[in-house]
């Protein structure tokens, strides 16, 4: 299952992609391949706006 994360620097420092995975494979639920796009200081509104890595991230599954 491939996850993509978006956030800010709370995402990446706190390190949400790899913690879910952990908790998936405790659950059973598999193989996780976690991919994060964090950008600093950045709200989500600001990732909906500035599209463009958020778009490549989704079309073309880094």
């Amino acid at each position: 299952m491939r996850i993509l994360f978006v956030g800010n620097s709370h995402s990446y420092f706190n390190d949400m992609p790899a913690t879910f995975a952990r908790l998936c494979a405790a659950a059973g639920a598999g193989e996780v391949v976690p991919t994060l796009l964090a950008y600093s200081g950045r709200p989500l509104g600001w990732h909906l706006e500035e599209n463009f890595s958020l778009r490549d991230n989704l079309l073309y599954g880094r």
